[in-house]
């Protein structure tokens, strides 16, 4: 929870301090969409082929970021409404957090567990606002990128082309002017999100092996609880107290979300769909 406040407050910051920059890489795009009117039917077929990639982007950005945020909110009402059902009605908080003293003593009351409902809702919706408003930029922007590079490649094939060198010079001219531009573009987008894509790689680096150590050491654990010598032992009692503790250990120690334990089969499945994923998008768009 610390590192997504921080991250998300980081995003924020950095629209703040960037607005200016931001809003002229918007403003570039709109004279590139603006030209683009008055192209070959082509030329805007490839403007408008990765303008629908970008809509995608935010699509997906929309769906999961509030998606996600919503998998709380649901999940604490719909067990409430549960253990109601059940005659044993029970307050779920919408995170599983332990608050410093005095609040945590009060927190299960209902007039404090519902203000701290309200805040952490709250936070929930500004965290998903700041996912789908802030991280489909980058993609985006390069997606433009991507699109008026294709368009050069376009015209540069076809500059030589029934043209005598006085033409040519000219369309090699707007070529390398435009070519300028998107490298200046690209500058100032690295010069804009550079620090914030360094702080998500540290703090990707500093969580994965505090996981990964986690996990790691919860497997030692059942390992030794099995290989403790417990079969020397003939009393039943005994032995039923370490077949618990052999059961209870099966489940990793470790960080776990609202559907899956973040565990190595966890992770190795992760790895597995964003390949397939890289693979698809190869296959699509090649």
């Amino acid at each position: 929870m610390v590192i997504v406040s921080l991250t998300i407050t980081l995003k924020y910051v950095v629209l703040l301090h960037h607005q200016e920059s931001i809003k002229e890489l918007i403003n570039i795009m709109e004279r590139d969409y603006a030209t683009a009117q008055e192209f070959c039917n082509e030329d805007k077929e490839i403007v408008v082929q990765y303008a629908k990639r970008g809509v995608t982007v935010c699509k997906f950005w929309l769906v999961f970021g509030f998606g996600t945020s919503a998998i709380f909110p649901i999940k604490a009402f719909v067990l409430m409404g549960y253990y109601y059902w059940k005659g044993e009605f029970v307050l779920v908080p919408l995170f599983d957090l332990t608050y410093p003293q005095p609040i945590e003593d009060y927190k299960n009351v209902t007039i404090v567990f519902w203000l701290l409902f309200l805040f952490t809702f709250s936070f929930d919706a500004y965290a998903s606002s700041m996912y789908v408003g802030f991280d489909p930029m980058v993609p985006i922007f390069m997606l433009h990128t991507c699109g008026q590079l294709d368009l050069l490649s376009r015209h540069i094939s076809t500059l030589f082309v029934n043209a005598n060198n006085e033409e040519i010079e000219r369309g090699l001219k707007k070529i390398i002017a435009k070519q300028q531009d998107l490298y200046k573009l690209v500058d100032r987008v690295k010069k804009n999100f550079s620090i914030l894509y360094e702080y998500n790689m540290k703090a990707t680096t500093f969580l994965l092996p505090l996981t990964t150590f986690q996990i790691v050491e919860s497997e030692k654990f059942r390992q030794a609880i099995y290989s403790c010598g417990w079969e020397k032992c003939p009393n039943r009692r005994i032995r039923q107290i370490v077949l618990f503790m052999i059961t209870r250990a099966r489940i990793p120690l470790g960080i776990t979300t609202v559907f899956y334990e973040i565990n190595l089969d966890t992770f190795a499945e992760m790895c597995r769909q964003s390949y397939g994923i890289l693979n698809l998008m190869n296959a699509a768009w090649e």
